[in-house]
Parts: C-alpha cells; structure tokens; sequence
C-alpha cells in the first residue's frame, strides 16, 4: 500500500507540474500580446504627437512671420505660385482693409515687449522687412 501511495502521489506530481508549466506559458503568452499591444499603441501616439508638434511648429513659424512681415506678404508666400479661388478671396480682402471696412488694424508693435504707446501709422504703413538670402 505504501508503495501505490508513493506512485500516486509521483503521477500527481507529474500532472501538477505539467498544468503549473502550461498554465505559465499561457499566463506568459497572454502577458506578451498586451505589452506588445501596448507598444504599439505607444508607437502610434508618439508619431501622433510628432506631427502635432511639426503642426504646431509650422503654426507658430505662419504666425511669427504674419506678425512680422504683414498678412499680405505670409499670404503671398504660403501661395506661392498656386492660383485659385482662396486667391480671390485674398484680394477681396486687401481691397476691404484699404477702404477701411475692417477698422484699425493692429501694430505688430502690439505684440513687442516694452512698447504700447502711439504708434506712427504712416511707418507701419510702408514697413516691408524682407528675408535676407543666404
């Protein structure tokens, strides 16, 4: 009797350790689908976020040079070439800032730190600062 209790408890030990190690492999299996899963969802939100900051870079670099240059000129350098009914649009628009229909505009001296006070509009007017080559 003692002998059988002896082989029992081997083939229970056998069967255990089997279940232990398949239950590991399924537990490991499971575990490396969701870090892979992860991964990738990490993946595609870093490439997210780098196209939103070179959008937001290209926003920022639009706005600097609207600022800095005048609408007209940022206008006329993101067309470039390309004509088409935005182009008429644009020019709709000059016309009414010239008659005046928009009110005053804003000086881009408004935007510079440390200043703020009457600005000299005939200087704002004919202001051009062109981009230096090189």
């Amino acid at each position: 009797m003692a002998e059988s209790v002896k082989t029992f408890q081997a083939h229970l030990t056998a069967v255990m350790d089997s279940l232990v190690r398949a239950s590991v492999c399924e537990i490991t299996k499971l575990f490396q689908d969701t870090v892979n899963d992860y991964l990738v969802e990490i993946s595609l939100n870093r490439k997210e976020n780098e196209a939103l900051k070179l959008r937001l870079r290209l926003t920022e670099n639009k706005l600097r040079n609207e600022r800095k240059y005048g609408m007209g000129w940022a206008a006329g350098r993101r067309a470039a070439g390309l004509l088409g009914a935005d182009d008429t649009v644009r020019k709709a628009r000059r016309t009414d800032l010239q008659r005046g229909k928009q009110g005053k505009e804003w000086s881009a001296d408004a935007w510079e730190e440390g200043t703020g006070g009457v600005r000299d509009e005939r200087r704002d007017v004919f202001r051009v600062h062109l981009p230096t080559g090189g």
